[in-house]
């Protein structure tokens, strides 16, 4: 038999384990031994020791067991969140001409999608937004977009049903200058939050922007273009 119809035995990986449990049997026999220890004494001895290793082996199942459940949580809270940002749609055939979307790139879909000025005050609601869908910004905050030639800063803030995710997502996004390097795109980054919201409970807006808003304020006034550490979110191009 090869190494590698060895090693694709399904005892391979507890091969460890197995001459651990033999070398302690054998210390167990020599102290047994020594004690002068024979018969039902004997038995009732190796039975004790079989027993523990057993016991052993199923709290190490129920430990791997409860591990693998979180991470399949933390999997799927992850693969129904939305992520939500502004991006800038270009029109081939016609060149300058190009408007400003909103685009889910998350796995979830969103309920709501609410756009935040650098002051991070008042919310401008957009609307929902399936997994993998896009579609323009309200006309007057496109307009918006398109007139910031110096740059122009704003927080998207996507809920999702609380029941299956995370219900708020937010993202830094940065309208770059007209005249840049990035030529008025879009750049993005996740922002840090202070204060999760709570898993299967729902939590109303206010209540969420008021325990991390200024954290919020604090990230997106940081937000440079020129920061080589900003990571962009892949927008599929």
């Amino acid at each position: 038999m090869c190494d590698e119809d060895v090693r694709s035995l399904w005892c391979w990986p507890y091969r460890w384990w197995f001459v651990l449990v033999v070398m302690g049997y054998a210390v167990v026999l020599c102290v047994l031994r020594y004690a002068g220890i024979f018969g039902q004494q004997w038995l009732n001895a190796t039975t004790a020791y079989f027993v523990l290793a057993n016991l052993i082996v199923l709290w190490w199942y129920a430990d791997a067991t409860w591990r693998q459940l979180q991470l399949n949580q933390k999997d799927y809270i992850e693969r129904n969140k939305p992520v939500v940002f502004t991006d800038r749609l270009d029109h081939p055939d016609l060149a300058g001409n190009y408007h400003y979307v909103i685009r889910n790139v998350g796995g979830g879909f969103a309920v709501n999608v609410y756009y935040y000025a650098v002051e991070v005050i008042s919310p401008i609601s957009i609307g929902a937004l399936a997994a993998g869908a896009e579609r323009p910004l309200p006309s007057a905050l496109d307009q918006k977009l398109r007139d910031g030639g110096s740059g122009l800063r704003h927080l998207i803030v996507a809920e999702a049903p609380y029941s299956r995710t995370t219900q708020w997502t937010p993202t830094l996004n940065l309208r770059t200058q007209t005249g840049g390097d990035h030529g008025g795109q879009v750049m993005h980054q996740t922002a840090k939050v202070k204060a999760e919201p709570p898993r299967f409970q729902h939590q109303n807006l206010q209540d969420y922007m008021q325990a991390n808003a200024q954290g919020f304020r604090e990230q997106i006034k940081a937000f440079r273009e020129d920061d080589m550490s900003v990571r962009l979110l892949d927008n599929g191009r």
